[in-house]
């Protein structure tokens, strides 16, 4: 059964196509924005620019040696002759005597080239709208107008205002998105594909091969998902992909659970009884008949998961096991805004990043609900 925008808002009414739209959009905006974000981002490059430097350039005039007043800045040649001045010295003849006063010095503009740091405009720039860099590399650039002021409340230069270090919340926020979605996208696919496999298989092979693969999804849920997922980010070190591998594991057994359910019920109906007689193979019969009903449940507890995923990738950042500054993330800007407790008008620090968690995880459980209705009536039809 393909899942379209069409199918979800069947028979709804106004009021609840309003209620499935406006979190629809918010999920599409965050997603847009996250992977949008290196190429709406103010870039601050190393560029070599030109650059106009003054050289001074000296001036020589030659007075004959008579009666010569010598202030300063004329060498003697030797003998007779003439005498050579240099700047910044001139000479003027006044009834037969020459007299010598210093000059203004002369200069010429010598045009080089310098290695300077510059903002660049972003890849797709939209009018009135440049992000700032998410770390204080914007501060490296001294042709800035305005600079960053740690604690600043929303305003023009600064939408969402800045943290406790004067970086820009807007700019910290999408970037933080792109983590968020990273580790509950990429965590909750490959659970879904290695515990929707294993469930897979344990429901339709039975026997040896569900005893031995139930045991190992019973004991991977009997122990505690908290203190596995710490475990596994202090061993292999605070990086994205520890990360995503951890919150994986954890997610592996319920994903076999769910799998299993729907596929001892799938494999009792009278479409796969009908392929196996006809002598289609195993296989043929859990892609072509089994994995397309267990899809939509599966789809639907894939959302939970995300949610609950990106919860918990917020609790790591908490806890200082995500990933390490400056790379922002949701979890560690929440936690950010413990510490300025001492600076006035500082609320936003905390509260905006735990309001677009919060959003974010509402809309994705409001989105389930449709899809398991869907699915509720879907089976009911069966």
């Amino acid at each position: 059964m393909k899942l379209r925008i069409s199918t979800l808002t069947r028979d709804l009414s106004s009021r609840e196509k309003v209620a499935f739209y406006v979190p629809l959009v918010w999920l599409c905006a965050v997603v847009f924005l996250s992977l949008a974000a290196p190429l709406l981002t103010m870039r601050v490059e190393l560029k070599e620019l030109p650059v106009v430097k003054p050289t001074p350039v000296s001036t020589s005039t030659t007075t004959p040696t008579g009666n010569t007043q010598n202030p300063g800045g004329v060498t003697n040649l030797g003998g007779g002759g003439s005498a050579t001045t240099t700047a910044p010295v001139t000479s003027t003849t006044v009834a037969g005597t020459t007299t010598t006063s210093p000059s203004s010095s002369s200069t010429s503009n010598e045009a080089v080239t310098e290695k300077r740091l510059v903002a660049v405009d972003p890849i797709i720039p939209i009018p009135g709208f440049k992000l700032k860099p998410w770390d204080r590399s914007w501060e490296t650039v001294k042709e800035i107008p305005s600079p960053r002021i740690p604690g600043e409340g929303p305003s023009g230069d600064h939408w969402l205002g800045t943290d406790e270090l004067g970086r820009d919340m807007l700019s910290r926020l999408i970037w933080g998105g792109r983590v968020a979605l990273a580790v509950g996208i990429v965590s909750v696919l490959v659970a879904m594909v290695i515990g929707g496999s294993l469930g897979m298989l344990s429901g339709y092979l039975r026997g040896r091969t569900e005893t031995f693969l139930m045991t190992i999804v019973g004991s991977l849920l009997a122990f505690p998902a908290l203190i596995l997922v710490i475990a596994i980010v202090a061993f292999l070190g605070q990086d994205l992909q520890n990360i995503v591998l951890a919150i994986a594991v954890v997610a592996i057994p319920s994903f076999a659970r769910i799998s299993y359910a729907n596929t001892l019920a799938a494999a009792q109906r009278e479409y796969v009884l009908a392929a196996r007689s006809l002598g289609a193979s195993r296989f043929r019969i859990l892609r072509r008949e089994i994995l397309p009903n267990i899809f939509l449940p599966l789809s639907a507890y894939a959302l939970v998961v995300t949610a609950v995923a990106i919860v918990a990738e917020g609790g790591l950042a908490f806890l200082g096991l995500s990933v390490p500054d400056p790379k922002p993330s949701w979890g560690s800007m929440i936690n950010d805004g413990r510490k300025p407790l001492t600076l006035d008008g500082t609320w936003h620090i905390s509260f905006i990043p735990a309001i677009v968690m919060f959003l974010t995880v509402l809309s994705l459980n409001l989105i389930v609900d449709r899809i398991r209705q869907i699915a509720e009536g879907k089976e009911s039809k069966l």
